[in-house]
Order: C-alpha cells, then structure tokens, then sequence
C-alpha cells in the first residue's frame, strides 16, 4: 500500500515516518502498534515488536551461524550490499572480504571441530560474499603487522595473501592499514570488529564470535567503536606505507618458498 495512505489514515506525516524507520527517532508504543495493525502483523509478530520496544537494551541482533558460517549470514550480507562505507578490524588474520580462497581455506581448517564439507561451502560462500568489492563503496581494512608476519600458512599461500592484499588499493575503492608491532596492544585494539554506514540503515557495528554473530545499532555502542576505529587508524601506517611493507614481506615470503620448494 502506497505510503501516501498510510501517512492519510493513520494521521501521520512523510518526514516523521521516515525517520522512525531510518531509526533517527523513536516513538511510543501506541504509535507502534498503530503501525502494526495497519500492516496487518500477526500476534507472534507483534508481540515480538511491542517486547523489543519494552526493553531499551534490546538494540541488538544475535545470530548462530549455520554451515556455511559468518558467510551465508543474510542480515550481515544485506548490510555488506547496502553500505557506503565498511571498517573492518581484523587482531589474528587477513580481514574475510581481502581473504584469497586458498589462505581463506586454510583459516577455516584451523577450527578443530571443522568438518570437510562445511569448509568447502564456507570457503565458495566467502568468495560470493567477496563480489562487494566491485561495488562503489569505500573498504579500510587494518591488519596486524604481527598477523602479516604469521599468517599460519604456508610461504607460498602467505606470499599470495600478501600480493593481494597489497595490490587492493590499486582498485580505488580500498585502503589496507597495517598496525604496526610497536603501536599494538593497547586496550582498544584487542578486538576484532566491523563497522558498517549506509543510506538505507542505521550504522551498525558486526562481531563476529565464532558460531555466532552480534550486531549492534545502539547510536552509544555504534559511537564507541567508531572512537575504537579512529584509535586505531591514528596508529596505522599510511596506506602507501603499508603497502611498501606488505610487499616487503611477500617477496621475502616468496623467496623462501622458493628456496624450500
């Protein structure tokens, strides 16, 4: 039903509609169950909405992931597709969206409880989930200087890692930042963390906690990660100097594999 009607029956207005489902203001209950009896919810809807209305610290989403893990996760793929800006902050590996197949791989194998199978389709629905960089969005993705000189793989897969990762801001849509070893371990970069702005969502902040996901849109929490995000990138390397490094260590990565291959 077009929202002319909506805004007519219910005596409402355009701009006010508008942000309430952007979320930039909040309303009554009594406004809430108006609009869900205009919309014809059902009772497990709506006690579902009026309970999330109830308790102010609902504001997150917790999510398990099923086979195909963190990557087949439709609310963390829709706000991937919908976001203009995405900060991604990864403390033990290369971020999952700058992650080659092979080395993307070898991370999920690490899970002692990893079945076969289940590798194999969280390793094909990590690369679906990689076509977001072709869109017209801007991705910084922060990696550890610790985590570059670890990968946990072996030297060719880490030296194909690293020529990727260093070649991604060739794109123009992605910044790559390395953390340096000696400006790492305070408490604000302990964590791994992704941040998500779009025009069609509320900011929200996604982390990721092995079989399942958080994600939260709280303005308070979304403003501390945000401060979390600027601390961290006030540390990091400029984007050319963290490609110079990167490529550093792939040569250095490729030389030996190829003296012991």
């Amino acid at each position: 039903m077009p929202i002319s009607d909506l805004v007519e029956v219910l005596g409402l207005s355009v701009a006010w509609l508008s942000k309430v489902e952007n979320g930039t203001r909040r309303t009554d209950a009594g406004n809430i169950a108006r609009l869900l009896g205009f919309y014809r919810a059902d009772q497990a809807t709506v006690d579902r909405v009026m309970s999330l209305h109830a308790d102010p610290r609902d504001w997150f989403v917790g999510c398990g992931h099923g086979p195909g893990g963190v990557d087949e996760l439709a609310v963390l793929l829709r706000h991937e597709a919908a976001a203009r800006e995405v900060f991604a902050y990864e403390t033990v590996s290369v971020p999952a969206l700058a992650q080659t197949p092979v080395y993307g791989r070898a991370v999920l194998e690490r899970n002692p409880l990893a079945v076969l199978g289940e590798v194999e389709q969280r390793t094909e629905a990590r690369k679906r989930r990689q076509r977001v960089l072709s869109r017209p969005s801007r991705f910084v993705f922060v990696v550890r200087e610790m985590t570059l000189r670890n990968l946990g793989v072996d030297r060719r897969t880490a030296s194909d890692q690293l020529r990727h990762l260093a070649l991604l801001p060739n794109t123009g849509r992605v910044e790559v930042r390395v953390l340096p070893r000696l400006m790492a371990g305070s408490y604000l970069d302990r964590y791994s963390f992704t941040l998500m702005r779009s025009e069609h969502y509320r900011p929200v902040v996604h982390v990721d906690a092995m079989y399942h996901s958080v994600f939260l849109d709280h303005p308070d929490d979304v403003a501390a990660y945000q401060a979390a995000a600027q601390a961290v990138l006030s540390n990091t390397l400029s984007v050319e100097e963290s490609q110079a490094l990167i490529l550093h260590l792939a040569n250095g990565a490729h030389a030996v594999a190829s003296r012991t291959g």
